[in-house]
């Protein structure tokens, strides 16, 4: 069982802005990647100490970050709790070890998030490799340069998360994740869609071993090609909704068939093509005008 425990309110951690020792390096080689050399450890040390004596730190040098958790591991009392082996680095050290090598750690970044039943706040953890954390970071950061995507409408933060982004790492990296969490959601919302719209064309087709594999593991009951040919081709959008809700938890990624039908145009206009190329979006759109036909007739 996960344990959670609630903070009186928001507030960042103190930043710990040390060199690099010989220690660290050894230990963190116990967590590296297979293929990481020692070296590649001791230059990446060398750099990040260079920056440290030059007062030439990043926000990235400043930003803590665990190595050699799971992605089970969601909350740092679990840590504890779990007795999980791990190392606690400055994310500008892992940084420079992907830039001197390419290689690619694993990355558990600490954020603190509210409870949205009872508003209490509580320490996580967002899972990332490393690479992919970086460069959503620069990109994210040329989004607010530019204020472009999430930050077009929202007030200037320029100021505070790049010209003074030293003195809010807490809170940049709060709005990264925040941002990284987002986009996950998006695209776990595609996945799940996608394996509804797959496994319902597969029924629809009457796919006789589809069938029996997915009455038997959905416990759906048994039906045959005939039947299932009958029932998954003419589902209407909410139907299609309730039957994906109750085997695939899509109501987890949209409010209501409504919220689907929105999203599932929005992607529509964004790629035109997907009407010709994507048969399950095919699919969906066919299950759509079955839908409008038949309540324009009601």
């Amino acid at each position: 069982m996960t344990n959670i425990y609630y903070l009186d309110s928001f507030k960042a951690e103190p930043i710990v802005d040390e060199k690099i020792t010989d220690e660290l390096i050894e230990s963190l080689y116990d967590f590296a990647p297979r293929n990481v050399f020692y070296w590649t450890l001791k230059f990446a040390k060398l750099k990040f100490n260079q920056r440290h004596r030059n007062n030439e730190q990043g926000w990235f040098d400043l930003l803590h970050v665990y190595v050699g958790l799971p992605d089970w591991i969601i909350t740092e009392a679990q840590i504890e709790a779990e007795k999980a082996a791990h190392l606690k680095v400055p994310f500008g050290l892992i940084n420079d070890i992907s830039e001197i090598s390419d290689n690619d750690f694993t990355i558990s970044v600490p954020i603190q998030l509210t409870n949205s039943d009872t508003g209490e706040a509580y320490n996580s953890l967002y899972h990332a490799k490393a690479k992919y954390f970086a460069l959503r970071c620069y990109e994210i950061e040329s989004d607010i340069i530019n204020k472009h995507g999430d930050f077009e409408d929202m007030e200037d933060q320029f100021d505070a998360l790049i010209e003074n982004e030293l003195d809010n790492v807490w809170r940049k990296k709060q709005v990264i994740v925040q941002i990284l969490k987002d986009d996950d959601f998006q695209n776990e919302r595609i996945e799940t869609l996608y394996t509804c719209l797959n496994t319902c064309m597969g029924l629809a087709e009457g796919n006789k071993e589809l069938i029996e594999a997915f009455t038997d593991i959905q416990d759906a009951g048994e039906i045959g090609p005939e039947e299932a040919r009958k029932i998954y081709s003419n589902l209407t959008i909410e139907e299609f909704f309730e039957w994906g809700s109750d085997h695939f938890g899509l109501d987890d990624y949209y409010t209501d068939a409504d919220t689907l039908v929105d999203n599932v145009k929005y992607h529509m206009e964004c790629d035109e093509r997907m009407l010709i190329v994507n048969e399950p979006y095919k699919f969906i759109t066919q299950i759509i005008a079955r839908s409008f036909k038949i309540a324009e007739h009601n």
